[in-house]
């Protein structure tokens, strides 16, 4: 089926769905099935107009992506891979429940997304309290720190970067690109003697491998230049 477009009205919802993202088995789906670890809670949205309504029956006409509970207690769902704003990777959430709205719609978003979202707008506080209220509700999972911690580093937000990235580190310190990001979190942000002990780590792990030998041994001179240069 070709992309289709539809636009509503946002709405407030009852707070359901925050606890339906977030069960272990919805959430293992969710990411295996659509690639979203999504936001606590979903976007909802009514189409108010016919014309969106038609084309959204046709969309649920298709099978959709079926997020199966393990327990006969929940029910199923029906996703659709869908773009917010054209921006924003998210899924409409259609519940198999008798009676549901044909008029109203649940998006779910990707959390990280929503974070760089907010950062290219230079919202900075607000990406870290939704990066942190993601971090909250879950054990450490490097992929979302190293994934929140690259975007930090990318709009020069260092003490956030380094926050996330040493959270990633201590799950995967076999991980170069994780190392790097830290090694450079830590020379943004003064922390000199960590930026040494992760550069000096990374030129034993890696010895083999020039490239990452060479950048941990470049920023290794960079600290050392700065150490030397301080008052």
């Amino acid at each position: 089926m070709a992309d289709v477009t539809l636009t509503g009205k946002l709405v407030s919802g009852i707070g359901e769905a925050k606890g339906f993202t977030r069960l272990p088995w919805a959430l293992a789906q969710f990411i295996a099935k659509l690639g979203i670890d999504p936001f606590p809670g979903t976007l909802n949205i009514v189409l108010d107009d016919a014309a969106e309504r038609a084309k959204w029956m046709l969309v649920k006409a298709e099978a959709g992506i079926v997020i199966k509970p393990p327990d006969p207690k929940f029910c199923d769902a029906r996703c659709h891979k869908a773009r917010i704003n054209g921006r924003i990777d998210g899924a409409v959430v259609v519940p198999a429940v008798p009676g549901y709205p044909d008029a109203q719609i649940e998006v779910i978003a990707e959390q990280v997304e929503l974070g760089r979202k907010l950062l290219a707008e230079k919202r900075v506080n607000d990406a870290s309290l939704l990066l942190k209220d993601l971090v909250s509700q879950m054990a450490i999972n490097p992929k979302i720190h190293h994934a929140a911690g690259n975007e930090f580093l990318r709009y020069r937000c260092y003490e956030e970067a380094f926050r996330h990235l040493a959270r990633a580190y201590l799950t995967e310190p076999g991980s170069a690109e994780i190392a790097f990001g830290l090694a450079v979190a830590a020379y943004k942000t003064g922390r000199f003697e960590e930026c040494r002990a992760v550069c000096r780590k990374m030129e034993m792990q890696f010895a083999t491998d020039p490239v990452l030998l060479k950048k941990a041994q470049d920023l290794g001179k960079m600290v050392e230049k700065a150490v030397a240069e301080k008052p």
